[in-house]
């Protein structure tokens, strides 16, 4: 046997296929092997017996060719000539002793191959040369199976006369029934059920033969299967779909009749609830629809969800079924499990000729679902055009929104829905109904920007001042969201700038807390009133202060600022005759003026009067919103000068640095950036006005709940003279070096000062607290740069920095007043988000997470 054909070997190959039995005979003769094979596996006799030469194969086996021999598949010659059908062929091999039962990789032998193919004489030879005839195949099929699959009648015929296994299944447990049910080879069906084939044998899936025919709409079949006494309401097992069911889906309504006249249940079930009524309504089957209801199928039947065969058409947009149920007494207002109408459930398919049909075969257009939502709501959350105007058209109410929701017009608003919004309002939709926390239509438009949408409000008498249940206003809305265009849109319509919220602020309020300058600046051209106060008895310069909006903050002190007047003594009032502080030169008394409680500071005696003269003057010509506020003078150019201050109820920052060093409660909670910040900004102040303080320290820090965060005590500041300024001046804890060294010194021996406090800030000690030496020790240090102020361990690196650098030696190298600002500046932004902005975060969160929740729901 040769593994590879010669030349030679090729031309025996070639002629056995070309049926030449003259050269097959001479090559054979000339002692050709004719068992050589090709690399498919194909020996000459297998080429032979495919192209059906009988001659040339009888010639062949002669020769001993091997007649069972298998190419790569297992297809043998035998095997080969009955799928081509070449009897004569398959005759002399048969009476060769080939073997009948060999089959391919696949199972199939040369009978499954005939019946196949439909090759009667060949199934006839293999059967009486005792072919097997319910021999499997690896999918368990037997011949029988596979000649019902073509419908060859003669091959089934011959096969059940050689009694093939009529109820024989294979590996999805369909018999031969099954298949030519599913087929429609009626004749065939007819022939295996005078065989005995059985009617009702369900497959692994459920399925029976009559549930396949009527799967495929075999008319013929499924009448032949109900005579043979199949049964009609035999379910499928996954989902207990009986034949009508199936047959229902899909629109055969030939053999739906057939089911129906058979006394099929009309109205059976599925697993989910669904009639055939239901199944016919989904593909919009009208002729399948009309036989079912002919037979009395409950037409407002529910599935599981609690939809009828009506909602289903509705849902689908099949209109001429919709017209067949409503005239069968369908519910036209059923609704479904979650709550839905008819016309609601067009309505979110997007159907607006479906929501006409609904409409005007009177479903009530304002029907909700089981959140609330009317049709219209569900249409605009849609943005649906036409489905809108339709149920406008058949008098939709315009003003129905869910309990505690959002009004048609206002989720219009929201949404920025312009075309949709002017439909509402020309049908009459109340223009400021609020809806979500009391959220007028113009204040939720004016939360989405929506410019042209606000323009429309106003125009059609929308509440410009109209608030939310927080007394948020549309004013304060577009403050927050510093949008200047809307603002004077606003402003133009007649909004109040000085309407305030629940919590006392005003839209100026609002704005100075974001640092929006350019905003400030509009509202204050609109005559906004920076006095108004929160509840916490907060200004707008305050909050711009506390958040380290310097700009704003003098813009808005520059405006608050009036002269202090000369007032007479019974102008003033002492509410004790004990003091409330002293200094070297000066004593503060609590009091009265105007009903409001404040300090007022007198002298010791004479020689304390020009230094109370220069800190009035001091005050007036910093003029600072970071310094004591002069309120009143009494008494100027005589012995008992007097200057009347705010009262700064909470007291100086080193009794609260005291209080927090040991654990003690504090009134008021200020944070170490926020007392550097305004401590700072006053020292930069009185630097741009040729200033110095010369005596800074914590005990000239006041602090206080109305008043916020002050420097006091300028009685010893003064102009800055390179040539007379004084030698140690000041608290020698806080003095710089230079101070102590005959008057040479400049600005920035109030930066230095200010490092001192930096330290105090961070420690809560007093200066050297650390430190056991004498003071005049300690000054001798101090002055030689040997000695200062330390840190915690814990300080963050950029304060270190930052105090260092003020409480450098050399004055030189020490950052000027508006370099420390800067710094700062910057860590206010970044820490800015840690500021109670309870405005911004609570409120307005609330105010938009409804709607938004909403439009989720739609999608």
């Amino acid at each position: 046997m040769s593994w590879f054909w010669s030349r030679k070997d090729v031309r025996l190959a070639q002629a056995a296929k070309d049926g030449n039995l003259y050269d097959v005979t001479k090559l054979l003769d000339a002692g050709l092997d004719p068992n050589s094979f090709d690399e498919e596996g194909h020996s000459p006799l297998y080429l032979a017996a495919a192209k059906g030469h009988y001659a040339v194969a009888s010639v062949l086996l002669q020769a001993r060719a091997d007649i069972n021999r298998s190419d790569r598949v297992g297809q043998t010659p035998l095997l080969i000539a009955a799928w081509y059908g070449h009897d004569k062929v398959v005759a002399i091999l048969l009476q060769a002793r080939a073997d009948v039962n060999k089959g391919r990789r696949d199972g199939w032998t040369p009978l499954h191959i005939a019946s196949f193919n439909g090759h009667a004489a060949v199934v006839g030879l293999l059967l009486q040369a005792r072919a097997d005839i319910n021999r499997i195949s690896k999918v368990d099929r037997t011949p029988l199976h596979l000649a019902a699959v073509k419908g060859h009648l003669r091959v089934v015929s011959l096969l059940l006369d050689a009694s093939a296994d009529v109820n024989e299944i294979d590996t999805v447990g369909q018999t031969p029934l099954h298949i030519a049910a599913w087929n429609g080879h009626d004749s065939v069906v007819q022939l295996l059920l005078h065989a005995r084939a059985d009617v009702n044998k369900n497959d692994k899936a459920g399925w029976t033969p009559l549930y396949v025919a009527s799967e495929k709409g075999h008319v013929a079949v499924v009448a032949l299967l109900i005579a043979a006494h199949a049964r009609v309401d035999q379910r499928r097992g996954c989902d207990a779909w009986t034949p009508l069911h199936v047959a229902a889906c899909n629109g055969y309504a030939a053999v739906v009749s057939l089911l129906l006249q058979a006394s099929a249940d009309v109205n059976t079930t599925s697993k989910a609830g669904w009639t055939p009524l239901h199944l016919a309504a989904v593909k919009g089957h009208a002729a399948v629809v009309s036989l079912l209801l002919g037979a009395n199928a409950n037409v407002n039947q529910t599935d599981h969800e609690g939809q009828t065969p009506l909602h289903i058409a509705a849902e689908k947009g099949h209109a001429p079924l919709v017209t067949l149920l409503l005239e069968a007494d369908a519910d036209i207002n059923i609704k479904s499990r979650n709550g839905e109408s008819l016309l609601f459930t067009a309505v979110l398919s997007r159907n607006a000729k479906m929501t006409r049909t609904l409409s005007d075969a009177g479903a009530d257009v304002n029907k909700c679902d089981e959140s609330g939502r009317s049709p219209l709501i569900a249409a605009i959350e849609l943005d649906h055009f036409p489905t809108i105007i339709t149920l406008l058209q058949a008098k939709a109410d315009v003003n129905q929104g869910p309990p505690g929701g959002m009004t048609p017009l206002c989720m219009a608003a929201f949404n920025g829905q312009e075309a949709i919004t002017s439909m509402l309002l020309s049908c009459n939709a109340d223009v400021n109904l609020p809806g979500t926390d009391g959220q007028s239509p113009l204040l939720l438009a004016v939360t989405a920007g929506h410019k042209g949408i606000v323009g429309m409000l106003l125009v059609a008498g929308a509440d410009v001042n109209g608030a939310n249940a927080h007394g948020y206003t549309p004013l304060a809305r577009a403050t927050m969201n510093g949008d200047s265009v809307l603002v004077e849109m606003l402003l133009a319509g007649g909004a109040d700038v000085n309407q305030t919220d629940k919590d006392g602020r005003t839209a100026i309020f609002v704005a100075s807390s974001k640092g929006d300058d350019p905003m400030v600046d509009l509202l204050l051209e609109a005559h906004a009133d920076v006095t108004i106060e929160n509840k916490a008895c907060e200004s707008p310069l305050q909050v711009a202060i506390k958040h380290g909006y310097r700009k704003i903050a003098q813009k808005l002190h520059s405006i608050l600022v009036l002269e202090a007047p000369k007032i007479e003594l019974d102008e003033i009032e002492l509410l004790s005759e004990q003091p409330i502080g002293r200094g070297g030169q000066g004593i503060v008394y609590k009091g009265l003026y105007k009903t409001t409680e404040v300090a007022i500071k007198t002298v010791f005696d004479k020689e304390g009067i020009a230094a109370l003269e220069i800190e009035i003057e001091n005050i007036i010509r910093c003029n600072s919103p970071y310094i004591i506020k002069l309120l009143a003078a009494y008494g100027l150019h005589t012995n008992e000068p007097k200057m009347v201050l705010e009262y700064m109820n909470s007291g100086n920052l080193r009794h609260y640095l005291n209080r927090k060093r040991d654990g003690l409660p504090v009134a008021l909670e200020f944070s170490t950036l926020q007392i550097a910040w305004v401590i700072a900004n006053a020292i930069c102040d009185l630097h741009d006005k040729n200033l110095l303080h010369r005596d800074l320290k914590s005990d000239n820090v006041l602090l206080c709940s109305k008043n916020y965060i002050k420097l006091a005590d300028l009685g010893i500041s003064r102009q800055y003279d390179i040539h007379t300024m004084t030698s140690a001046v000041g608290t020698w804890h806080w003095i710089a070096p230079e101070v102590f060294d005959g008057g040479h010194y400049d600005f920035s021996a109030d930066v230095y000062s200010f490092g001192v406090i930096l330290t105090e800030l961070e420690t809560y000690q007093r200066p050297y607290w650390n430190v056991h030496l004498g003071q005049m020790t300690l000054i001798d240090q101090v002055r030689n740069g040997v000695l200062r102020p330390t840190l915690s361990a814990k300080c963050d690196e950029w304060y270190r920095q930052l105090t260092e650098a003020c409480l450098r030696h050399d004055p030189a190298s020490r950052p000027k007043a508006k370099e420390i600002v800067k710094c700062l500046e910057g860590q206010i932004a970044q820490s800015r988000k840690f500021i109670d902005r309870s405005w911004e975060t609570a409120s307005f969160a609330a105010m938009t997470m409804v709607p938004l929740a909403n439009l989720a729901r739609a999608a």
